[in-house]
């Protein structure tokens, strides 16, 4: 989606956002500001209508100067009235969206396949939705109401003219268009200079998101105080801030004198009228008075109009992650599995168009057995484990469980037949049992606890200042890597699913940890059908079936630990690297 959007398209983007209510509150909005707006041109022809009234002693359009008067007052105090609905709702509108837009966008990103997130800017759409809410907020509360209440107001003014002096009217209806041109011109320029400049800010968000996560490296370095590119991108940020800022200053400037040289344009036309005798000269004076109070109504419309395009900056990324495509998945799922196996049947699939990762896979994980996934790095295992669980659909071939397409099953229902165990766990800042209970939010006390037992959760938490009530930090970052490793086997069992996907969740452990999960995978095993990708010999060589990938993403070999490392191959290397790497050992410097 275009980051540029234009206004009319920003209303529909706004209410997708809301709630129905904030919905009905927008509508609302809009018919009481449009309303608004025809009641303050009004005003001001009554009071042009009233001035000629009252310069010729005559009545105007059938009512006295006192009648005029009174009709004031009346449009007065329906001003006042709407003026405060219009605040209201505003504000309503305002708080429902600020309210709403994460879940929205939360509910719309849970749908969105894997692959998605690797091609995402995250500084562009953290900083949409963070900074970028309260500029949503604003944009409804004060220039939304202000937009359409001074557009009804111009128009109102237009038709009224070209009644009481069709000259001023012609006038009227010539400088209006010419200003709404100058508006969208200036609009365009000022939304490409926010553009530009959001590009800085974007990076800066990333490399602030970057400089978070990596402060291990950093400081490990010694460059937690000078760090690489941060520098360099704030400086960048701010020089293009300081650029901007001078853009948009001037291009605002542009709009007021615009609006000055209209104002000034119908007054100077009003003289001339009122010098040759076509409008009295009291109703002249009215006119200026009205021409003069339309200064800063044109002067808002146009900063208005030029805040909102700078919005759209807010609103492009927004309307990205909801116009993206999500994983398609049908309304109930075509039958239940009928098993717990796994199979993937002349399987292709990559990454970037024209490259696979995978080549006409095939193989079979019977229910209730460990298969484990072999090869080296760049052969594709990591890519089985998220077709199984469906994070991507492959190109060519079918993935199926229990002999059903993971297409045919429902999100839901799918990923209540998975369990994933990944290298890389995420822990949230929160209990130990709460986090085990991720795997199963149902799941009692007694059940959690079992599953922390089994997988060794327990033996941490006897080291822990507040027992099972400390809280594990943000990520897991009181606990080492093992530990966390520990708390998503415990997920894993603790949920009770069918198929178990372990993804080299052992490859970087020491032999206290390993021993605690290769204790868990075994009663894994006993219960789920177990897909592995390992590399230590002690997780593989117990599998009812070895997997070997080559690096061009075929299957090289496939039978036990016992078969495969007596034939010569990609295996049988495999396990003397291994043998070799165990005997290896530190000696003293000669």
């Amino acid at each position: 989606m275009n980051d540029r959007l234009s206004i009319f398209a920003m209303i529909p983007q706004y209410r997708r956002l809301l709630t129905p209510g904030g919905r009905a509150a927008l509508t609302g909005l809009l018919a009481w500001s449009a309303i608004s707006g025809v009641l303050e041109g009004l005003a001001l022809l009554t009071l042009l209508a009233g001035a000629s009234a009252l310069a010729t002693g005559r009545a105007a359009f059938g009512l006295s100067p006192g009648g005029w008067v009174s009709v004031l007052l009346v449009l007065a105090a329906l001003g006042f009235l709407l003026g405060y609905v219009i605040a209201g709702t505003s504000y309503r509108s305002a708080m429902d969206v600020m309210r709403n837009v994460h879940k929205v966008v939360g509910d719309k990103l849970a749908a969105l396949p894997l692959g998605w997130y690797s091609a995402v800017e995250s500084g562009r759409y953290s900083r949409a939705l963070t900074s970028g809410m309260m500029e949503l907020g604003q944009a409804l509360a004060h220039m939304t109401a202000k937009v359409v209440a001074n557009s009804a107001q111009l128009l109102t003014l237009t038709v009224g003219l070209w009644l009481w002096q069709p000259t001023l009217g012609l006038a009227f209806t010539v400088a209006v268009p010419v200003y709404v041109v100058v508006v969208w011109l200036v609009s365009r320029l000022e939304s490409r200079v926010a553009h530009w400049h959001n590009r800085y800010k974007d990076d800066l968000a990333s490399r602030m998101v970057e400089f978070a996560g990596a402060q291990r490296a950093l400081r490990s370095a010694g460059r937690s105080t000078q760090p690489p590119h941060l520098s360099a991108t704030l400086a960048a940020e701010s020089s293009a801030a300081r650029r901007a800022l001078w853009a948009e200053t001037g291009l605002v400037a542009v709009l007021g004198m615009i609006s000055q040289t209209i104002v000034v344009a119908l007054v100077l036309i009003t003289g001339a009228l009122a010098i040759d005798g076509a409008v009295a000269p009291l109703a002249a004076v009215a006119f200026i008075g009205v021409a003069l109070r339309l200064s800063p109504v044109i002067t808002t419309i146009g900063e208005s109009v030029v805040g909102m395009f700078v919005l759209s900056q807010v609103l492009g990324p927004i309307g990205e992650v909801l116009d993206a495509d999500s994983m398609p998945e049908p309304a109930r799922s075509a039958a239940a599995p009928e098993s717990s196996s796994v199979q993937l049947d002349r399987v292709t699939f990559g990454y970037h168009e024209g490259n696979p990762v995978l080549r006409d896979v095939s193989f079979e994980v019977p229910p209730q057995t460990m298969t484990a996934l072999v090869g080296p790095s760049g052969s594709g295992k990591t890519t089985v484990a998220r077709l199984v669980s469906r994070f991507y659909d492959p190109w060519e071939g079918d993935v199926r469980i229990g002999g059903q397409s993971t297409r045919d099953l429902t999100l839901a229902d799918l990923m209540g037949q998975v369990s994933l165990v990944f290298q890389g766990v995420y822990l949230f800042d929160d209990t130990l049992l709460a986090n085990i209970r991720v795997g199963n939010p149902s799941a009692s006390d007694e059940e959690v606890l079992a599953a922390a037992e089994t997988a060794g959760v327990s033996e941490i938490v006897r080291r822990l200042p507040d027992g099972w009530a400390t809280r594990v930090g943000e990520g897991g970052t009181r606990l080492s890597g093992g530990e966390r490793q520990r708390v998503s086997v415990a997920r894993a069992l603790v949920k009770h699913a069918p198929i178990v996907i372990i993804d080299e969740a052992t490859s970087a452990l020491d032999a206290e940890n390993e021993d605690h999960l290769t204790t868990a995978f075994e009663n894994l095993r006993s219960t789920s059908t177990v897909l592995v990708i390992a590399h230590k010999l002690s997780t593989i060589e117990h599998a009812d079936q070895i997997v070997v990938l080559d690096r061009d993403g075929t299957v090289a070999q496939r039978g036990t630990h016992a078969s495969l490392r007596g034939i010569p191959g990609i295996y049988q290397d495999f396990c003397a690297r291994r043998e070799q790497a165990q005997g290896w050992r530190l000696v003293a410097a000669g």
